[in-house]
């Protein structure tokens, strides 16, 4: 999850609406990030990782903002389970219960760690297929079933204790 601080709400509200769907939320001193985006004159808190948004840039566009927090989400993402560990950093799912780990190529990553950053770890086709693939919702293709089954193979038979498909509806166990 990444924070975002501001001393204006109303660009805090703004950049927030825009990033609805990424795990960003407002910054609360009490809460862990996994990074902050601090655009304020303050000094952000210690110990806390700061993303570096080149500021002789800014304003950015509302693309821009997604693309940079969504490029950084995909990047640092880890879920954890009893079976699986899956770290987005080194393209690399490690099975716990064969202690087999397996290199992901860069679909296989962000298909993961788009779910991993998705609600309750669970997505949409049309939400998959929009932010990791950028096609459209409507997009008449079999691609996130592909690349799923492939994953599926590559995991083996423990495949089950990672990710569940149905009807549509993709989510990590």
């Amino acid at each position: 999850m990444i924070g975002f601080y501001t001393q204006n709400k109303n660009t805090c509200d703004q950049f927030i609406a825009i990033l609805s769907d990424l795990s960003v939320i407002a910054y609360q001193p009490n809460n862990q990030y996994q990074a902050l985006i601090w655009l304020s004159d303050k000094a952000p808190p210690k110990d806390t990782p700061v993303l570096n948004i080149p500021f002789n840039e800014l304003p950015w566009t509302r693309t821009q903002w997604r693309l940079f927090v969504q490029k950084y989400l995909i990047e640092t993402s880890r879920y954890e389970n009893s079976s699986f560990i899956f770290d987005s950093s080194q393209r690399l799912l490690t099975d716990l219960i064969s202690n087999k780990s397996m290199a992901l190529t860069e679909k296989e990553t962000a298909f993961l760690a788009f779910l991993v950053q998705a609600k309750n770890h669970t997505a949409t086709r049309e939400e998959i297929l929009e932010h990791v693939w950028q096609y459209s919702p409507e997009a008449e293709t079999h691609t996130v079933e592909s690349h799923l089954y492939a994953l599926k193979q590559k995991i083996g038979t423990h495949a089950d204790k990672l990710i569940n498909a149905q009807e549509g509806i993709f989510r990590l166990i």
